[in-house]
């Protein structure tokens, strides 16, 4: 027997599907500006103590970056799973599997914390680090480590709300904690009023702190009785099956940002052949690339929402029109961002750098890149569409092809066949990211994703 909902106001399963994109990816672009802000100011304040602690920073988020590999995962398959149960009027089911979630998120951060406690200056060294970087950068590897659960408990709680279709709350907590965390940098970094000095690790003390505020708060949220989901005494329990389906969700998904993150890497290493001019100019296109990509996230984010609770609710055809609209959402955005980056391509770089050189190779990048930014959307929207209805393998096979099979080969084959130098690389990227966005809508379309069962 279907159990009503505590509150009705978060489904999504009926009326107006404008409205319910709208109402889900409003906030969450809002919280990932906030989210943006927040980096570029800490990025500020670290940057006055000098080269070694830029670098120190550099490195830790890199080391952090790992953790959002798997975090990424985490936050798909508890979407997933919360969004079906709460379209299918199961909640004390949607329930539990918010709490298998948070089970597995305390064992991730013991792991983590245990190595950071036991391994930072080890893994600076790791990645190359000078011995003045690892000086001032193992308490602040250390601490982001051990204090990893404010990230990971947040970031899972984050997925459960907006699973239940309640994306205004984890906003208003994002903007908590970017709040504190300003405030607190530069007392904690330089000393000022009662506080001591601590540099580096100050950033990552005023970080932690700020996260365990907005922890604290998620939690009240969470269990207070207006939540969207109902917490009952006999909800709180271990269930390995749900547990199962859970990591069976997020593996693939895990697998795949890793392989995303591994591309950028490898294209760092090609690009950095052909010299600092064109790393600095695929730096600054990178860039580029990052702010087209914001309302992306926010959208995907929504459609693997509507995807799992119209499913649950056994409105298939509706699942699929809100993943189409939200496509096509994004892929008008992504076409006016690239007509406007295309035909201002050049006082847009030198924003970033204004090097004459950086910004004639820069101006390459981009021209050529951001022909491909509608099939971008195309792949950022329904692999988060495909997750949402419990299927992350398909996304993992179309990101491999184009990497594989396209992206990768193409970056060392297109510069040396026709002498097109760092044009190859771009075009190869651009051919890449056309593949991946027209498989995953062709894929898509097949329309097998509807019979998933999470």
């Amino acid at each position: 027997m279907k159990e009503a909902l505590a509150t009705e106001k978060y489904l999504l399963t009926e009326g107006s599907l404008l409205r319910s994109v709208l109402r889900l990816a409003l906030p969450m672009l809002l919280g990932n500006f906030l989210l943006n802000t927040l980096n570029i100011v800490d990025m500020i304040f670290v940057g006055k103590l000098g080269p070694a602690a830029i670098a120190a920073v550099s490195i830790g988020g890199t080391l952090e970056g790992l953790i959002w590999t798997v975090l990424v995962g985490m936050g798909m398959a508890t979407t997933a799973m919360v969004s079906r149960y709460v379209g299918a009027r199961e909640p004390h089911v949607a329930t539990q599997a918010a709490v298998q979630s948070l089970f597995l998120a305390v064992l991730f951060s013991l792991v983590i914390a245990l190595i950071g406690a036991t391994a930072a200056a080890h893994l600076l060294r790791l990645l190359g680090a000078a011995s003045e970087v690892v000086e001032v950068g193992t308490g602040y590897v250390a601490i982001t480590f051990i204090g990893s659960f404010t990230l990971i408990l947040y970031f899972v709680i984050q997925s459960i709300f907006r699973g239940a279709g309640d994306a205004v709350t984890p906003m208003i907590i994002m903007a908590i904690i970017a709040g504190l965390n300003i405030l607190l940098d530069p007392l904690l970094i330089f000393g000022l009023w009662i506080f001591p000095r601590l540099g580096v690790t100050g950033a990552a003390l005023a970080t932690t702190t700020a996260r365990g505020v907005g922890l604290i708060v998620s939690f009240y949220y969470l269990f207070r009785p207006q939540s969207p989901l109902p917490f009952a005494r006999s909800d709180l329990r271990i269930r390995l099956d749900l547990i199962r389906r859970l990591v069976t969700i997020g593996f693939p998904s895990s697998i795949n940002a890793a392989l995303l993150s591994l591309a950028s890497i490898i294209l760092m290493r090609i690009v950095s052949a052909y010299g600092t001019i064109a790393l600095a100019a695929y730096g600054v296109g990178l860039r580029l690339d990052l702010i087209a990509m914001m309302p992306g996230w926010a959208l995907g984010n929504s459609a693997a929402t509507l995807v799992g609770q119209n499913l649950g609710a056994e409105k298939k055809e509706r699942a699929a029109q809100s993943a189409w609209l939200v496509t096509g959402l994004h892929v008008g955005i992504m076409f006016v961002l690239a007509t406007t980056f295309y035909l201002f391509a050049e006082p847009i770089i030198a924003v970033f750098n204004t090097h004459p050189e950086v910004i004639r190779v820069g101006q390459e990048y981009v021209r050529i890149v951001v022909l491909s930014y509608p099939f971008l959307a195309l792949s950022m929207v329904l692999s988060r569409a495909f997750g949402g209805a419990g299927d992350t393998i398909s996304p993992l096979v179309v990101t491999s092809l184009s990497l594989f099979g396209l992206l990768f080969p193409l970056s060392l084959l297109l510069p040396r066949l026709w002498s097109l130098g760092t044009r190859g690389v771009w075009m190869a990227i651009a051919v890449a990211t056309v593949f991946q966005g027209s498989a995953m809508a062709l894929w898509f379309l097949q329309g097998r994703w509807k019979e998933r069962k999470v």
